[in-house]
Parts: structure tokens; sequence; C-alpha cells
């Protein structure tokens, strides 16, 4: 032993047996030796924690032993592999970040999933790419929407929406739970909201699915009124019967040229109700025989007869519907074969109601 090299380390693993005296005389125990080459001895190698060291910040201390599991008191950081877990000093939690400002911040690159929660079977994930952020299912899977623990809306695994009802069978299914209560409601639309004339109009069918129907609702584009006074001559000579107070003109669909005479801007069904007033109309021999109305449509022309009465007034109705085309102009005469002369009264009026044709 006297020719042992200094700091040689041994293990003695048993001291039933030698004896300790001489260069072993220090051993008295099983452990860790070294050689002492200024004394010549093994030394025994001890390590010992001193009562003044403490542990702190997610570490706790029994007798010599630390572990992990004690109260965080600073802003502490888990590297692993690249990957940083913070836990910061006002309580909130980063995955991916060392700055979280919310309880749990998750950040990820672009294109990337970031929260998964699963049973084994389905998965839940958050995904954030495409200039957009994702939540849902990545298994074929419903995707429910929960308040006050009750199932409000329900995406299908294959793209169903249902409101009311986890078991939509088409794009959208609303179920209000009251019968014959739609549940749909839009706000900024009432009653008096204008109609958009080209629109279609929805419908229910017999199965509750809404479809465009094929009724066409017509939808007034002209409402022009007569405010003046004139004395026109009879013998068959025509004379246009002016309107001019314009109280509705849809100009999409109809445009004024004077205060008589009107064009068609777009094509489709239009159907006027005309009505004119006279007074002093001639009587001769058909003396209940009142003023003609003339409407002129395009290249085409529809003439109504009107009612005399004893006291020489009279007026003229004219109701039609025509299919015209865009260019079209109309206007309306006034004209008796009667000799003499009528006057024209303020009061008439001519609407116009259009007709989108599929």
């Amino acid at each position: 032993m006297a020719s042992v090299e200094p700091s040689t380390l041994i293990y003695v693993n048993n001291i039933s047996t030698g004896t300790a005296s001489g260069q072993a005389s220090n051993i008295d125990a099983v452990g860790f030796y070294y050689f002492d080459g200024m004394r010549s001895k093994w030394t025994k190698l001890t390590t010992s924690i001193s009562n003044s060291t403490t542990a702190n910040n997610g570490l706790t201390k029994t007798g010599d032993n630390f572990q992990l599991g004690g109260t965080l008191i600073k802003n502490t950081d888990i590297v692993t592999a690249g990957y940083n877990t913070t836990f910061s000093g006002s309580g909130n939690i980063g995955i991916g970040t060392s700055a979280p400002d919310t309880k749990l911040t998750v950040f990820t690159p672009d294109d990337s999933f970031g929260i998964h929660h699963t049973n084994g079977t389905i998965n839940l994930k958050s995904y954030i790419g495409k200039g957009k952020a994702m939540l849902g299912t990545t298994t074929t899977h419903d995707l429910s929407f929960v308040s006050n623990n009750v199932v409000r809306a329900t995406i299908t695994k294959d793209g169903k929406v249902g409101i009311g009802t986890d078991s939509p069978t088409e794009k959208l299914e609303v179920n209000s739970g009251n019968t014959n209560t739609s549940g749909l409601k839009f706000t900024n639309m009432t009653s008096n909201t204008p109609a958009a004339i080209s629109s279609a109009v929805l419908g229910v069918d017999q199965n509750g699915n809404v479809v465009v129907s094929g009724l066409r609702i017509p939808s007034n584009v002209l409402y022009a009124r007569r405010t003046g006074t004139s004395v026109k001559t009879g013998n068959n000579v025509f004379h246009i019967l002016w309107f001019e107070a314009t109280d509705h003109i849809n100009n999409e669909y109809i445009t004024r040229i004077d205060n008589g005479t009107f064009m068609v801007k777009k094509a489709g069904l239009y159907s006027f109700d005309v009505w004119a007033k006279f007074s002093g109309i001639p009587a001769e021999n058909l003396t209940d025989r009142g003023i003609a109305l003339r409407l002129t449509l395009g290249t085409s022309a529809i003439q109504a007869h009107g009612y005399r009465w004893n006291s020489g007034m009279g007026d003229t109705p004219l109701v039609t519907t025509v299919k015209l085309s865009t260019g079209d102009v109309f206007k309306v005469d006034t004209v008796t074969y009667k000799s003499g002369t009528y006057t024209q009264l303020p009061g008439a009026y001519i609407s116009v109601m259009y007709t989108a044709i599929p």
C-alpha cells in the first residue's frame, strides 16, 4: 500500500474483514475513500449539506434531499431542446413564449397547431395559419357549442350546421323550439324595408326547407298625377295627357322624357292603371259616351272608352298588363269623335307596376 498514488479513489463495500490500522486506520465504514499522499492514509470522502443551505423557487429541502415541487417566487423558464415553458411572476404560463400576457399563452409559428385536447379517439385542436385562426376537430367527429351546459349549435363532420339541433339534415338548419316560429330574425330589415324589385321570393316547402318561390311580386315603379286644367277639341283629335307631378319613379326601370312621355329602361311585365277625369263632355247622339284614353306602348296602343254623366262630367279608367322591352316609350292621349270641346281636369293619374320575368 506504500506505493499508492495520491488521490486514488476506492470504494469499500465491506469492513467486516481486515484491520483498520496503518494506512487503513481511517476505514471504519462502507463508502468512498481517497488516498491522502501527505498523510499517507486513506481518507473518507464525505459530502455534507450545511444546515444553512435553503431551497426555494420550485425546490424543497428535506434533510440532505432536494426535490422539485416548491412554490415559484420568480419568473422561471424551463427549456428543453429549444422548446420553452415560462411561469411568470404574475401567474401567467407561456408555452413557446417567455412573455405570456394571459393565464395561458401558446405561441407557435405560422401554419401550426397549438392546443390539443384528446381522449385518444376525438381530437380537438387549435390552429393558426393561412391568414386565419381555426378551432375544431381533426377527426371524423362533430363540433358543438355549449352555453349554460346545453348544446346550442353543432357543426357536423360533413359540414352541416344546426342551431337548436345537434343533427341538422341541411347545410343550415334552425330549430326554434316553438311551432310556427322560424327562429330567424333580420334586425336591420323590417316590413318597411324597400323590396329589391329583381329579387326572388323565398318560401318554405312541405319539408320546412327554404326555397326560391316561383312567385314574382310586382313592385310600383311609377306614380304620377295631373295637376293642371286644359281645354281640348273633339273630332277625333288626340291630345296628350300631362302628368306634371311625380310622386314616385324608379329610374332603374322607367325614366321621364317630358310631362307626358316615359321610357322603359328594363324589360319585363308592366301593369298600367290609368284614370282621368273630364268636364264639358259633348252629349250628341251617345249621351253616356265619354272621353277615350289611348295608351301607346312602343309600336302598339290600347284604348278604353269613358263615361259621360248627365252633368257633362265624366271619367275614364284603363287597366292593362303588357310585356315591354328596354327603350319602349309610352304615353297617354285623350280623344273623342264628338265635335266641340272638353276639359282635362286635375287628379288624373298613371300608376305602373313592374314584375320581373324569369
